[in-house]
């Protein structure tokens, strides 16, 4: 069916039904003597033709109306209607839902079983308005370019496809020609026509000789989804029975693992028949059939073709894309905003996080986001009506693009040398690693906002829920505060942002700072083993890192040397002693001393003001390089000795980064995989009057050791905050996404939120380590 045929039909039921010739015995039973009936087989004139499709109109109205058959649903030995009729006024009385519905007959490739179709067609459009249950349908429109059909041994031509009608040539049973051409053809009629639509499908096999009946039913399982169903009913009976709703489809373990020898015995047999034989004695019996199917000439009309479009499907799509089709179904009402997430998760979803530039264990890809798409769904399910459509798409929306930032690597300079706002430098700012991983969410909202950079994934923006999932991905770290109420500033950039309170959304239907809350804490419960994979494979990574930073460590030894050689702390600019001053007294100082004195561990003993010096010095010096290399220095001059003192630095301070960010990787490795995994369900008191929610970690029992041993807590302190124990880290690192004022902001002020909230962290078998509650 040519996508033309359906357009502006796809919110509408779609009925299809194989039919059956019962209506000629029926009828004949009715009409007694009547020769016009009796003799229907051997009746070719085209005007006995009308005369007798009259007076079958009149059987059926008469049965329908008169006798008020279709309000019954069923009817009475000796007054039978065809079993397709009977459906059609079952469904229209029994299941209002799919209305107002279009239907299909589907005929075979018999004189009889066209007419009994045309027949029934032409009736239920002839009495649509009539006080009549059958009123509720109306045919489905299709191409008038149809091809004529003549059936075989007469000269009756009528179009293969008409209004309601689809005859099916080689739907006979003469010799073969059901198996290789009527069966073939019924597959490749009914796919077409149950994924040229949008709406629900309902087919209705009951009609039809036995292999009609039998194939129509298994492309109905094959091809179905949420929006498919399968109706069966005996001519005998009040009742439509619904065929249960499995989830059949293609054996993926049997392509993954045949489809090599599948296709070098498909492609062997159209040049090598030797070679392909080899091969294909390898293959199951089961992949035989499709290997056969492959080389005839029907095979797109197979089944084979189905299955194989299953799994092509399947594993073009990773386990995010899969899972996001169902989570944005449920939760985003607004067909737009649906369609635009859905795009960015099952087309270019995984090129969102593609190049994840931190070697870090945690990957921010699909892995990341498939595990927030389920703690959202278990924790959003519930409440779902507390939240508006808008406020589902933006949190959602926020969920998939959050960490699009992590695969930046450099930022527009838009600030001078003194800090002020500057336009169109042309300079670029190459990010440390640290920079990418402390800064993501400014560069998620960049990436989503600069017109170059946001076109690479087809992202529009400028709607007011777009700016709204654009802020949304600034505020989803902790760093940018909850109840802070200074505004929120991106170094180099030059721009600022009001604090998550301070933002005003511009949709009155948005609670935006509960957003903010929502967000942070399904983002923050994500702390899973899945981040990290198996602990064979995160004991591999972490030793991998281990042996990076050790390389780095040399690399950096060498950088200061030539630093030292090169003479540069005596060149270095005197406009600003304190970045003077402490880059000859402070870090080459302390750096050599350090790189002297410590083998293992990141330097723990530097004060803060290490700290904020280094990176002044560092923004300081990027700016200069960056600034120099565009040409925009403007009014400030520099020596070339004073540049080369800059680029140095720079590069021996991105080796000293690279360091820091490969070391103390373990016990990151440890905080993911002790954890199996973190559920978001409602307590058993919950209720409307209170939101009450359990998250309950569960640990990995082979890691109970490492996170309650206090001596291995003290090796890693400068790494967990100084907590006597990984695991009260962990237990920091969750359940501080929310804070009690975050809670009693949602509880006093948030649209539709219940009377009491508490939200309870434990871990499987413990006492609640950390309550956060609201009472009104």
């Amino acid at each position: 069916m040519s996508q033309h045929e359906t357009q502006g039909q796809d919110q509408k039921t779609l009925l299809i039904l194989t039919v059956g010739t019962s209506l000629i015995g029926n009828a004949r039973k009715e009409a007694g003597s009547d020769k016009r009936i009796s003799d229907l087989n051997d009746s070719m004139n085209s005007n006995d033709y009308k005369i007798i499709s009259k007076n079958f109109k009149k059987l059926l109205a008469r049965d329908m109306i008169k006798k008020n058959l279709v309000r019954q649903g069923f009817v009475n030995p000796g007054n039978v209607l065809p079993v397709e009729i009977t459906c059609m006024s079952i469904m229209s009385q029994n299941y209002p839902e799919y209305f107002p519905c279009e239907f299909v007959f589907i005929s075979s490739d018999t004189l009889d079983g066209y007419r009994c179709a045309r027949i029934m067609r032409d009736s239920i459009k002839s009495i649509r308005k009539s006080n009549c249950y059958l009123g509720a349908y109306s045919p489905l429109p299709l191409a008038k370019t149809s091809p004529t059909h003549t059936f075989e041994g007469t000269s009756l031509s009528v179009p293969e496809r008409d209004e309601g009608l689809i005859i099916i040539p080689g739907l006979k049973v003469i010799g073969d020609t059901f198996t290789s051409n009527g069966m073939p053809n019924l597959i490749a009629t009914l796919r077409d026509l149950m994924q040229s639509r949008k709406s629900t499908v309902i087919t209705n096999p009951t009609g039809g000789f036995k292999g009609a009946i039998v194939t129509s039913t298994l492309v109905s399982q094959l091809m179905r989804n949420e929006d498919t169903r399968i109706h069966y009913l005996h001519e005998s009976t009040p009742n439509i029975v619904e065929i249960p709703d499995y989830p059949v489809g293609a054996d993926n373990d049997a392509w993954l693992q045949e489809e090599v020898l599948l296709d070098a015995t498909v492609l062997g047999k159209k040049s090598s028949k030797k070679w392909a034989e080899i091969y294909e004695r390898a293959l199951s019996l089961r992949m035989r059939s499709v290997a056969n199917d492959k080389i005839g000439n029907s095979f797109d009309k197979s089944i084979s073709r189905i299955l194989e479009d299953g799994f092509r499907e399947s594993r073009n799509k990773n386990h995010f894309q899969h899972y996001a089709e169902k989570i944005l179904k449920q939760f985003i009402i607004n067909d737009y905003w649906r369609d635009v997430l859905s795009h960015l998760s099952s087309t270019i979803g995984p090129m969102i996080w593609q190049g994840d530039k931190l070697p870090m264990a945690a990957n921010h890809s699909a892995d990341h986001h498939y595990d927030l798409m389920r703690l959202a769904q278990q924790f959003l399910t519930p409440i779902s009506d507390s939240l508006t459509d808008n406020e589902r798409i933006i949190l959602f929306g926020a969920i998939i693009l959050h960490d699009c930032g992590h695969t930046l690597d450099r930022l527009y300079l838009k600030e001078d040398l003194n800090g002020k706002c500057i336009e169109d430098t042309g300079a670029h700012i190459p990010l440390f690693r640290s920079e990418i991983r402390n800064l993501h969410h400014f560069l998620a909202y960049h990436r989503l906002t600069n017109e170059k950079l946001k076109s690479q994934i087809n992202w529009e923006g400028g709607k007011d829920i777009s700016r709204a999932i654009e802020h949304l991905c600034i505020y989803h770290r902790k760093s940018t505060g909850w109840n802070k109420v200074d505004s929120i500033t991106c170094p180099y950039l030059c721009e600022t942002y009001p604090a998550p309170l301070k933002y005003s959304c511009k949709l009155s239907d948005v609670d935006f700072p509960k957003l903010v809350v929502l967000m942070r804490l399904i983002d923050g419960c994500d702390n899973q083993l899945n981040r990290v994979g198996a602990e064979t494979q995160w004991r591999i990574s972490g030793k991998q890192l281990e042996y990076d930073a050790k390389t780095f460590k040399i690399r950096l030894r060498e950088q200061v040397y030539l630093f030292n050689s090169a003479g540069c702390i005596k060149n270095l600019p005197k406009r600003d002693m304190q970045v003077d001053k402490w880059i000859a007294a402070t870090f080459m100082d302390q750096l050599n001393i350090w790189l002297d004195q410590h083998t293992k561990d990141i330097p723990t003993g530097l004060d803060k003001e290490y700290w904020d010096n280094f990176w002044y010095t560092r923004r300081y010096f990027g700016k200069i390089c960056a600034l120099n290399y565009a040409g925009k220095l403007g009014a400030v001059s520099f020596k070339p000795e004073e540049i080369l003192s800059a680029q140095l630095w720079l590069e021996m301070a991105r080796e000293f980064d690279e360091f820091i960010i490969r070391s103390g990787q373990e016990v990151h490795f440890l905080k993911h995989a002790a954890v199996k995994s973190i559920v978001i369900l409602p307590d058993d008191d919950f209720s409307d009057d209170i939101w009450s929610y359990r998250i309950t970690l569960q640990e990995d029992e082979n890691l109970r050791k490492d996170l309650d041993d206090v001596n291995y807590a003290k090796k890693q302190a400068s790494s967990i905050s100084n907590c006597k124990t990984v695991r009260q880290w962990i237990e920091n690192e969750i359940s501080g996404e929310l804070t009690q004022d975050s809670v009693d902001y949602i509880g006093k002020i948030s649209l539709k939120s219940a009377k009491n909230i508490r939200f309870t962290f434990i871990w499987d078998d413990k006492e609640p380590f950390k309550i956060y509650e609201y009472k009104k």
